[in-house]
């Protein structure tokens, strides 16, 4: 079980690596912590275990959903960020304007 977990923790951070826009962002947000989301999945999966496995790997479950809510929305400021400057760049200004 901890393999899968490690093998999903190893998937989510590479997509969010991968992820271009603001909307592919938020897209394996969901994909990974939204309502139907596979940790969500993992984390009522944690209550049908035998109650010795229950809090290790409880613990792990929430540690890995921290971690990755922490960095999609690192990755949503950096997007952000990147799109203002972006904005910024393309502005033309009329310095003719009295």
């Amino acid at each position: 079980m901890r393999d899968r977990l490690k093998r999903l923790e190893e998937e989510a951070f590479s997509e969010l690596r991968a992820a271009r826009g603001e909307s592919q962002v938020q897209a394996v947000h969901t994909k990974y912590i939204g309502r139907k989301g596979l940790l969500t999945h993992w984390l009522k999966e944690v209550g049908k275990l035998a109650a010795s496995e229950r809090p290790a790997l409880g613990q792990i479950v929430n540690q890995l959903k921290a971690a990755l809510e922490q960095a999609t929305e690192r990755a949503l400021e950096e997007e952000r960020e990147r799109q203002k400057v972006q904005r910024l760049l393309g502005e033309e200004i009329d310095y003719s304007l009295p």
